[in-house]
């Protein structure tokens, strides 16, 4: 009986980092999430952000070109180094940090950030409720937050990429809506704006085939929210 190996979000992002951007799903992603993120980015406050699981910094751009100073945190040192060489002025000139930490421990910088953005990220996290404690105690009151992922309904198990004629396959929970929005209410958020995208709402829905997208038309791929805190 042969068992699928399942890797933790930083080990197996660690053994896909220099793959990952040329993952066939990074075009669906820049297609039908990224549009979203660079609206609201262009709609903030200029001011100082966490880019909380920026992986290899793909939406960073958007942030740093309209004067944005970012904090990106990654739990995959290898990410975070392909990250690092693509933005190396903007790290020069102080407007951004890369590090390699968890989550937890940022705890101690209570109200350090204007906004926060959290994308795909979720799904690589088995307990959220410390997710949203910490998104509570670093943002400033009033600042905005942005979260997308995959949906919960969407047919799949594992995050996967091939490396080198082998699946890499790693962790993925699936988090209910209901749970979500019990804790974007626990931890004084309103939200702002909220969308469930189904196969008819994305811009390239004929080109799904590519991405061997086979469900119904009606599940949600992805959501996004973008939140307030109180």
């Amino acid at each position: 009986m042969n068992i699928k190996k399942v890797y933790s979000a930083k080990d197996g992002y660690n053994m896909i980092a220099e793959y990952y951007d040329d993952w066939k799903w990074q075009k669906f992603w820049k297609k039908n999430e990224f549009p979203i993120i660079k609206h609201w980015a262009n709609n903030l406050k200029i001011g100082k952000g966490l880019d909380a699981g920026t992986g290899s910094g793909n939406n960073l751009e958007v942030f740093l070109n309209i004067g944005h100073e970012v904090t990106a945190l990654d739990i995959s040192k290898a990410m975070l180094e392909i990250c690092k060489t693509k933005y190396p002025t903007f790290i020069s000139n102080g407007k951004l940090d890369c590090l390699e930490l968890d989550l937890l421990n940022l705890l101690s910088c209570r109200h350090s950030f204007d906004w926060i953005t959290c994308n795909r990220v979720l799904s690589n996290i088995k307990d959220i409720e410390f997710v949203f404690r910490v998104f509570s105690t670093v943002i400033k009151d009033n600042g905005e937050c942005l979260i997308s992922d995959v949906h919960p309904l969407h047919e799949y198990e594992n995050t996967n990429i091939v490396v080198n004629s082998k699946r890499v396959n790693i962790e993925t929970y699936k988090h209910s809506m209901t749970k979500i929005n019990q804790l974007i209410l626990k931890n004084n958020f309103e939200i702002i704006d909220y969308k469930e995208f189904c196969f008819s709402d994305l811009k390239n829905e004929n080109n799904l085939i590519e991405f061997e997208y086979l469900g119904d038309q009606k599940t949600p791929i992805f959501f996004y929210y973008i939140l307030r805190k109180k």
